[in-house]
């Protein structure tokens, strides 16, 4: 390979990404909002029952929510 030519196989993955994948630039701030939002009614039952556990495991309920939520919105 010389200096700076590409591997044959990056316009490859380049068009691969590009199918499966796409760019979204929406300010929708939804999912950031359900994952917070989980995450503090997780930090809050964790200090009341003793397990601080629950803080990460709603943020990530809220994460899969917010994923689901948008799949059907489309």
């Amino acid at each position: 390979m010389g200096q700076g030519v590409p591997p044959p196989f990056c316009s490859f993955l380049r068009r691969f990404t590009a199918v499966f994948f796409e760019i979204e630039n929406d300010n929708d701030d939804k999912i950031e909002w359900l994952i917070i939002g989980g995450f503090i009614i997780g930090n809050t039952l964790g200090i009341v029952l003793d397990n601080f556990m629950l803080g990460y495991v709603f943020a990530m309920i809220g994460l899969g929510l917010g994923f689901v939520l948008k799949v059907l919105k489309k």
